[in-house]
């Protein structure tokens, strides 16, 4: 019966695993056992108890025909995925691209702060802070591209029946296409929402 729950709780295991991962399974911990004085011959329930990826996996089994049957298997593995990782030292905003960031297989189970395996991101982020090379990227280090950064100098649009009026603002916040923003109105000061437009271009809300 032991052997039989230490594979069941295998596969319980691999289940959670994300898409493309590649487990390897290295043993199996202690475990805490009640009420198992009589065999389950009925139907076995089983559930992955640890909420997150972690090198040790803890998988609780129930048997519905006998009451107060309970068990517990922790399966010890790792979970190797391609994720981001910085090419070189980065600077606060400098961009993710295929010049500053590179996949490298990692263990996942060793990630507890976050990871990105989508490659989808690349030209479409930057760095929130300075990082050093090597450094597995998480979301939350990342910002989205702005077309618009606090501080730019950008053309502020204004339309007045089909007529488009332009002038130079500043901006006062930043965002990408279809965030509000703030921005100064270079020539009366006036301080406006607006909506980001384009690079550079933000269009004043009615």
């Amino acid at each position: 019966m032991g052997a039989d729950l230490d594979q069941l709780a295998q596969r319980a295991v691999r289940s959670v695993a994300p898409p493309g991962a590649d487990p390897e399974f290295t043993g199996f911990g202690s475990a805490a056992v009640a009420g198992m004085a009589r065999t389950c011959r009925g139907v076995l329930d089983r559930q992955v108890v640890t909420s997150r990826l972690a090198p040790r996996m803890e998988v609780r089994f129930q048997c519905h025909d006998v009451p107060g049957w309970v068990t517990h298997r922790v399966v010890l593995w790792h979970v190797y995925q391609p994720v981001l990782v910085t090419s070189r030292p980065l600077a606060r905003l400098d961009a993710i691209n295929a010049d500053t960031a590179r996949f490298e297989r990692r263990d996942l189970t060793l990630l507890g702060y976050g990871y990105i395996t989508d490659a989808s991101i690349l030209g479409q982020r930057y760095v929130g802070r300075p990082l050093g090379a090597g450094v597995v990227l998480t979301p939350s280090m990342l910002m989205h591209h702005e077309l618009i950064r606090t501080g730019d100098q950008v053309l502020l649009q204004s339309r007045f029946d089909g007529l488009v009026v332009q002038v130079a603002a500043m901006a006062l916040s930043g965002g990408d296409q279809g965030d509000r923003v703030r921005v100064r109105n270079s020539s009366s000061g006036k301080v406006v929402e607006a909506v980001v437009m384009a690079q550079g271009v933000a269009q004043v809300l009615p």
